[in-house]
């Protein structure tokens, strides 16, 4: 039982500080709006909302 506990600790210990170290590592992205990229807002909102009542289970799309 003692094993398993380091074992978590280490894990957790090891999240939470890898976590700290790339969040004070990061770099803002350029931000614009759709349409200044040549894309249709509405048809962002139409593939989220084909996505949302597809039977796929999407972990993350960019």
């Amino acid at each position: 039982m003692t094993h398993r506990k380091l074992l978590l600790f280490l894990a957790v210990t090891a999240l939470l500080l890898g976590g700290k170290i790339n969040a004070q590592n990061t770099v803002a992205l350029p931000r614009s709006l759709p349409e200044t990229e040549g894309v249709s807002s509405s048809g962002i909102n139409s593939f989220l909302q084909a996505v949302a009542e597809s039977k796929i289970e999407f972990h993350s799309f960019i």
